[in-house]
């Protein structure tokens, strides 16, 4: 058979792996962009010929995505179409087998063929009958360890799982059957897995009648052997062994041994120590007797003719399986066990030392026996960590014992070779593989504590991706510790890995990415930053064993994210050569999430980057602040500006206000470059101005002599125009020209005005040229002075202004520009010349005087700001104001009262400046409807003649209130004026109404009384309609009477509420309906003499936990039946007794404490015995 693909063959061994190694990855991690693979998908068996059913093919996929196959073909040799591939989906490491109803594959030779969805070939699979599977049952299976098709072990197949010609081999060696045996028997096997996969072993036995497999052993490790003690089996039946093998893919197969026979044969010992001395018993002989050691020597022969054989003083010299045989009974086996030395080791425990005399250490230590004397002539051996004791292995060093049983490694261990971790200090008899006697220490070398440090964390907080993580890590020498060994790195987050990278295995993970540069650890997000505490914990291999020597960890927090986060890149730029110098950075600018975009709606920016430079403020070593045409949004809270850095060994300040929040500074710094400064700083326009200039490198204190510094005016933003005349100095370092750095222009006249002029230094340092930058203003002469006349206007009224504009006291100007602006757009043009707005087209009446005629619609105060066209003149600072202020209506009467004042007349009176004025008063919220309707959505205008005006008629027949009052805007009889917002209103109010009382007692008869009253007049309003809202229901009360009175009576049967309404409007205070308290006791109680207070409802019930205090005292909580007892122990005229419970309304009562009786004297005495005469007198006269 043969097998052809156009892919490489992944095995089903290593797909599995894989799958299951993917099933503990914690961690998602990014796909790579742009990375495709092709689909790994290949034939994987085959039952071309299948004793009943139908034909069918096994696909297998070895990729790391699940696949659906429509589209895809299988077909033969002939090229007919296999089955149907359409909607059947595959998964990552998994099988699909199709099937075919007709049978379209050859019995005796055939291929099969695999299409994807675009026809080209995938795989193919040719094979014949000679490879098995023709009728057998069997299917062909890809054995993918040794490429090659073999027949199925298992009748139909594994269709849909893993082939059964990876699963483990497995042979019974002894016992194969036909033996007589008894004793501890060697049960021996060979296994082993095609695909090199560990292998775990259980052994079962049964009898020839049993139906079930009895348990011998479970997870048996491969090494071909076990020890199985059958001495308790019946000797009358026959016994079989089952060696199963499984891999650690969970795939098993198993080999059973023939029926073997149980001897009648004892012997005793059946299990003994090496190198112990004893009388060997064997009962139930019959033949000749002899015993054997592990290596087949016969130790002694006996007749057991007489039916039992002894072995008199047998030194068992030699550990493993002796045995008993007898030619007519069968073997018996006995179980040599090798004894256990006790070795000692010193040192127990040592650090870790990479050179030095501390990396060397010798090991000593003594070996005894059993019984505490010496194993002289033993082999102490020492084993580097991870290795594990035996034939195949070599120790790093192996010594002898002498007699008194000690040993001594003079040739000392390397620590630093061989690394941190646990060393096996073996001591044996014999061979290492079948040793009589082994023992065993340990000497334990530490790791030592790497330095680790948290560096920075600049710009990290939850939520976002920017910034990164440094640490230190180093030897506890100082030195970089990570770079040429072997580490793991790994972040916790409490008790779970986060992220990893483990440089020994190549292998990484988690949401964390790692990186080293020398001395530091960086980590970034794989994503974003989450918030919490973590660990990093560090662990390095420098010996290149399995432990690790150093490790060290440190904790950090990931903090919150701030309201406001802002990240600027670059942070770090040079000062460059003009041309280039302007160069762009990107201020980020989030809120709490990367997805809470600082964007111009966010910031509070306008149209046109209104407010930007408010927003995004940078300043420090820039020619200027950017203005707002530097600035450009490009999306997801970034913002591009255009920067121009003027020295080196500089900070430029980047400050965001996000309103709302606190400020956020970001700093960028300045490398390369030189160091100016210039005086002063701003000049005036065609004013001769010296100019001093001085340059010294980016520290600011070594002074250069040889600049070149030139005078350019700015052109554009940043561009250099035409050289300032006079304006450049080549550095000689004479006065004037370098010397001490400074660089003096004289009589320096600018010609233009709100310019900037550039200072441009270059000179040569260290080879490279070195730039500078300053920038000086070329300033307006702000030599106006303009008077305005009138200084105020009413808002809307077409006004006539005056202008008189000078300068040194004359009249001056013909061709004036004039702008007209309020207190914010002044403020935004102080801050920025380019923002300038409010022109107005003043006309020249004559020199120095214009004219202009306008409204204006909105109050405030206003500024008139004049220039020359050619900007040299100016009056900036200087700027003569104008306040535009609102009319004044007032309203009589003052306020309307609604379903009360019927047919007013309302009286309106309009003044400005205290001042009666004409024109046209709208009045807002009043309807005409034959009469007129307030409150209601409607207007209408009044003329108002020298400040009078009135409307008749007026009903108030809807309440306003605070958004919908009766409100005004006038338009002055000016012509070309403008209705504007007036000062005044007029409410639509309910009338005054109050209420008593303000409590009422369930199960009480409540009397309510409700009065209404006019709230200018105070007059009592008879005939308002009044209703009650109570928790039962609504009740008509009625109309109020003359005195302006509604009253009521009722009993409420449950707690709530109250509420009125006169006229359908609510009254604004609602009755409560409460449960009252009522204290029950004499009102006179005697000093002394306890008393009983009984606490009630209003209604009668007993109320249980009420606080009673007696004068301010609490003397108790009321029982079950609602009493308390109390002794005053004080005489008073009054003291007030009070109950409180929370949901009940508190009682007070009011008692008199008297004095009690006094002890019985002469007086009572005397009384006493008058009563008594008296009786006897009575009963005297009675006989």
């Amino acid at each position: 058979m043969y097998k052809k693909s156009t892919m490489k063959k992944i095995g089903s061994i290593m797909v599995v792996a894989a799958m299951v190694i993917s099933a503990f990855t914690v961690f998602a991690v990014n796909d790579v962009a742009g990375d495709e693979t092709t689909p790994m998908i290949s034939i994987n068996e085959i039952m071309y010929n299948p004793f009943s059913g139908d034909e069918w093919v096994e696909l297998y996929n070895g990729g790391e995505t699940a696949v659906n196959l429509t589209g895809w073909v299988l077909k033969d040799d002939a090229d007919n179409t296999f089955g149907d591939l359409t909607n059947v989906e595959i998964p990552a490491g998994g099988y699909v087998y199709i099937q075919s109803a007709t049978a379209i594959l050859n019995n005796d030779e055939d291929t099969v063929y695999l299409y994807d969805d675009g026809m080209e070939e995938v795989d193919s699979a040719g094979y014949t009958n000679a490879l098995g599977g023709d009728g057998n049952g069997m299917s062909l299976e890809y054995n993918s360890a040794t490429d090659t098709w073999e027949e199925s072990r298992v009748e139909d197949g594994t269709p849909g799982a893993r082939n059964s010609v990876l699963w483990p081999d497995v042979t019974v060696v002894y016992p194969v059957g036909g033996e007589v045996i008894g004793g501890m028997v060697p049960v021996k096997w060979e296994a082993s897995s095609p695909a090199g996969l560990d292998v775990a072993i259980a052994i079962h036995y049964k009898n020839d009648t049993a139906a079930e497999w009895t348990k011998g052993t479970e997870k048996e490790e491969n090494d071909g052997l076990f020890i199985w003690d059958i001495t308790g089996l019946d000797a009358t039946e026959q016994y079989m062994v089952k060696v199963t093998a499984t891999d650690s893919l969970g795939d098993s197969y198993y080999d059973e041994s023939g029926l073997f026979d149980i001897t009648g044969m004892t012997v005793t010992p059946k299990t003994i120590a090496f190198n112990e001395t004893e009388d060997v018993e064997v009962t139930g002989t019959s033949g000749t007797v002899d015993l054997y050691k592990p290596d087949g020597t016969l130790v002694d022969s006996e007749s057991g003719a007489p039916g039992d054989v002894i072995f008199f003083g047998v030194t068992f010299d030699d550990t493993g399986t002796w045995w008993v045989n007898d030619s007519n009974e069968g073997t018996f086996y006995i179980l040599v066990t090798p004894i256990e030395l006790n070795v000692s080791a010193a040192p127990e425990e040592v650090d870790f030392a990479k050179s030095g005399s501390e990396s060397y250490v010798e090991v000593t230590g003594r070996v005894l026996n059993p019984d505490g004397t010496p194993a002289s002539g033993a082999t102490v051996e020492v084993w580097a960590p991870g290795v594990t004791p035996s034939g195949v292995a070599t120790p790093i060093r192996a010594v002898t014992t002498n007699a008194t049983g000690h040993y001594a490694f003079t040739t000392k261990v390397r620590i630093s070779l061989y690394g941190a971790g646990m060393y096996n200090v073996t001591a044996r008899i014999g061979d290492i593989d079948d040793a009589n006697a082994f023992g065993f220490a340990h000497m334990a070398v530490n790791p030592i504590d790497a330095n680790v440090t948290l560096y920075d964390m600049e710009g990290v907080s939850g939520g976002f991706a920017t910034g990164e993580i440094v640490f230190q890590v180093l030897y506890p020498d100082g030195t970089q510790l990570l770079p040429g060994n072997d580490y793991n790195v790994s972040v916790w987050m409490g008790n779970e890995l986060y992220a990893w990278m483990n440089t020994s295995d190549d292998t990484e993970g988690g949401n964390m990415t790692f990186m080293e540069y020398g001395k530091f650890l960086n980590i970034t997000p794989v994503d974003i930053w989450e918030q919490g505490a973590y660990t990093l914990k560090v662990e390095v291999d420098y010996s290149g064993d399995i432990n690790w020597e150093y490790t060290g960890e440190a904790d950090f927090t990931i903090p919150e994210p701030d309201p406001v986060n802002v990240f600027v890149t670059p942070t770090t730029i040079d000062v460059l050569a003009p041309g280039a110098n302007a160069q762009t950075i990107t201020v980020e600018i989030l809120g709490e999430t990367r997805y809470t975009y600082g964007d111009p709606a966010s910031l509070d920016i306008g149209v046109g980057n209104e407010n930007v430079t408010k927003r995004i403020k940078i300043e420090g070593d820039v020619l200027y602040a950017p203005l707002r045409s530097a600035y450009n949004y490009i999306g997801e809270g970034k913002w591009e500006v255009t920067i121009f850095p003027t020295i080196g060994d500089g900070t430029i300040y980047v400050n965001v206000s996000w309103p709302g929040n606190d400020t956020v500074s970001k700093t960028i710094t300045t490398d390369k470059g030189g160091w100016a400064s210039v005086t002063p700083t701003p000049v005036i326009v065609d004013e001769a101005t010296n100019i001093s200039v001085v340059v010294k490198d980016k520290s600011g204190v070594n002074p250069i002599a040889n600049a070149d510094v030139t005078l350019y005016y700015e052109t554009g933003t940043y561009g250099l125009g035409d050289m300032v005349t006079n304006g450049t100095i080549s550095g000689d370092g004479t006065a004037g020209k370098g010397s001490q750095g400074q660089y003096e222009f004289e009589n320096i006249v600018s010609t233009k005005a709100n310019a900037n002029i550039i200072v441009v230094v270059e000179f040569t340092m260290g080879g490279s040229t070195v730039y500078a930058y300053k920038a000086i203003r070329s300033e307006a002469a702000h030599d106006l002075d303009v008077t305005v006349s009138p200084e105020e206007a009413l808002v809307g009224e077409k006004t006539t202004w005056e202008f008189n504009v000078t300068r040194d006291d004359e009249s001056y100007g013909t061709n004036l520009q004039f702008y007209i602006m309020n207190e914010t757009q002044l403020a935004a043009f102080h801050a920025d010349y380019e923002d300038l707005t409010g022109m107005i087209p003043a006309t020249l009446d004559s020199t120095g005087n214009f004219t202009y005629a306008d409204y204006i619609d909105e109050p405030g105060v206003y500024y008139i700001y004049v220039r020359t066209p050619d900007e040299k003149h100016d009056n900036l600072n200087n700027e003569p104001s104008v306040e535009i202020t609102r009319a004044t209506v007032t309203v009589s009467p003052s306020l309307l009262v609604k379903n009360v004042d019927e047919d007013i007349t309302l009286e309106f009176t309009v003044t400005w400046n205290g001042e009666a004025v004409n024109g046209t008063l709208y009045v807002y919220g009043i309807a005409e409807t034959g009469s007129y309707e307030a409150y209601a959505d409607g207007e209408v205008h009044i003329t108002i003649v020298d400040g009078e005006g009135n409307l008749t008629n007026v009903t108030a027949t809807m309440l306003t209130n605070d958004t919908n009052v009766i409100t005004f805007e006038f338009k002055s009889a000016v012509s070309g004026s403008v209705e504007a917002e007036a000062d005044g209103e007029l409410e639509v109010v309910p009338p005054t109404v109050t209420v008593t009382p303000a409590k009422v007692y369930l199960f009480e008869e409540n009397l309510i009384t409700l009065t209404v009253k006019h709230p200018l007049t105070n007059q009592l309003i008879e005939g308002m309609q009044v209703m009650a809202m109570l928790p039962s229901g609504t009740m008509d009360l009625g109309t109020t009477d003359s005195n302006g009175k509604v009253s009521f009576g009722i009993v409420p049967m449950v707690t709530g509420y109250v509420t009125l309404l006169v006229e359908g409007d609510e009254v604004d205070q609602k009755i409560q309906i409460v449960i009252g308290l009522k204290i029950v006791c004499d009102s006179e109680l005697e000093k002394g003499k306890e008393a009983t207070i009984t606490v009630t409802t209003r209604g009668g019930k007993l109320v249980q936990g009420a606080t009673v205090k007696f004068g301010g005292e609490t003397i108790g909580t009321t029982d079950a039946n609602g009493e308390v007892k109390y002794k005053p122990e004080e005489k008073a005229d009054s003291v007030e007794i009070t109950a409180s419970l929370t949901g009940y309304e508190s009682a007070t009562k009011t008692v008199t404490v008297k004095e009690g009786p006094g002890t019985p004297g002469f007086a009572l005495l005397g009384a006493i015995l008058g009563v008594l005469g008296a009786l006897l007198i009575v009963r005297r006269r009675r006989r």
